[in-house]
């Protein structure tokens, strides 16, 4: 449950920044984060649950940060899709830090803590050499330095490891214009990541709201407005199992409602039975914004289905409500 809620609330945070423009502005990419001073990097063996929902490693070696390593690492335990293996060794990503009110770095009093960051949480890896090397490598924040980076993130994309796809994706994401640095080939590499099954969706999510930040070449954001689109058409409209699904349909939603694109009443009236409110609420708004007529419509059809799951329902009944006020209002 706590994940859940954590990725949902996340989701709803990566579209709110991409509404609002400051989408690159305030999330680091994941080098740039795992590089920070306040970062501290080990490779440390799993030992223990600790009491107070704490978990406990032993350290083998110093990777980077500037603080010294205790031999006994005591950290608040994050969620985790794997249980941990006692005995198994682990790159960790951590922080004694945390912002305060005033967005400045705090010592924070309850100790250790996983970095939390898209494409690096939490700060937890299975211990390989190429895991290593990913939380090691430091990009830097140019054009010329994203040119050289580019291939090998797209071979990440291309891995069947989940973290090192999730890495890339928030890497390529949030860097805003230094996406203008990337190729048409290389463009087309991301179309295809996205457009396919096989990744997360949440890395998925982040690359298709950077989409709308590329350069337009070549009919590129035509393309990409062809998979949110596809996305919206096709997938099904039940997604709170699978809460990484629910994040790519808000980015798609995101992408559409950015890009003014026109999209079948079908494709949108199909939401209002989603078991996810906050996805038929962004149905109702896009059918709202190319039709008024066709929100209500769509919205006394769904009232009238006995298909529409509860907690949906009562939200679908509260927007008929604010409808009518409006209407009155005016």
């Amino acid at each position: 449950m706590m994940r859940t809620t954590f990725l949902r609330l996340l989701a709803t945070a990566v579209v709110f920044l991409a509404a609002t423009g400051v989408h690159a502005a305030k999330v680091n990419p994941p080098s740039v984060v795992l590089g920070a001073p306040t970062t501290t990097l080990v490779v440390a063996i799993y030992r223990e649950e600790g009491p107070g929902g704490r978990i406990v490693f032993e350290t083998e070696r110093k990777l980077a940060g500037a603080f010294d390593v205790p031999a006994m690492i005591d950290l608040a335990r994050p969620d985790l899709d794997t249980p941990l293996r006692a005995g198994q060794r682990y790159v960790l990503a951590y922080t004694l830090f945390k912002n305060d009110r005033t967005r400045r770095n705090a010592t924070n009093v309850r100790g250790a803590m996983f970095v939390g960051s898209p494409g690096a949480e939490p700060g937890l890896w299975p211990y390989s050499k190429a895991a290593e090397d990913m939380v090691m490598w430091r990009i830097g924040n140019d054009d010329d330095a994203m040119r050289t980076a580019a291939p090998r993130l797209m071979k990440m994309l291309r891995s069947r490891d989940p973290a090192m796809q999730r890495f890339a994706a928030a890497e390529l994401a949030y860097r805003g214009s230094q996406l203008d640095a990337l190729t048409t080939a290389q463009r087309r590499q991301l179309l295809a990541f996205v457009r396919g099954d096989g990744a997360p969706g949440a890395a998925r999510a982040q690359v298709l709201l950077a989409a709308t930040h590329m350069p337009d070449r070549d009919g590129g954001q035509s393309s990409w407005s062809a998979v949110a689109a596809r996305l919206i058409a096709r997938s099904a409209v039940d997604v709170l199992a699978i809460p990484e699904r629910a994040e790519l349909l808000l980015a798609a939603f995101q992408h559409i409602d950015d890009n003014k694109v026109t999209l079948p009443d079908r494709s949108l009236e199909r939401w209002l039975a989603s078991d996810d409110a906050n996805l038929s609420e962004w149905a109702l708004l896009r059918l709202r914004r190319q039709s008024p007529q066709s929100e209500r419509d769509a919205l006394d059809k769904a009232l009238a289905a006995n298909n529409i799951p509860a907690a949906t329902r009562t939200f679908l009944v509260d927007h008929r409500r604010r409808l009518e006020a409006m209407r009155a209002a005016n």
